[in-house]
């Protein structure tokens, strides 16, 4: 059975990024997933549609399934949703 990615949108010095992540990584080695980072100051489209709302966790068919500030149940709550 194929793990299911999901992907983690950052971008440099984002202090929000920088506490969730640790928590969006531990939930994903949780329950199984494929976790992607990506700087959205390298993708345009990502840029645009989501400067304002990192961090920003996105499902394989890049539907938002958590953003902004995530304690550890709201990171891991988002990657079960994924």
């Amino acid at each position: 059975m194929a793990r299911r990615r999901i992907v983690f949108l950052t971008r440099t010095e984002c202090g929000l990024c920088d506490e969730a992540l640790p928590r969006v990584r531990q939930a994903a080695r949780w329950l199984r997933r494929d976790l992607e980072v990506a700087d959205i100051s390298t993708i345009p489209e990502y840029e645009a549609k989501y400067h304002l709302r990192i961090p920003v966790l996105l499902d394989g068919r890049e539907r938002v399934v958590g953003e902004g500030p995530m304690t550890k149940w709201q990171a891991l709550a988002a990657v079960w949703r994924s």
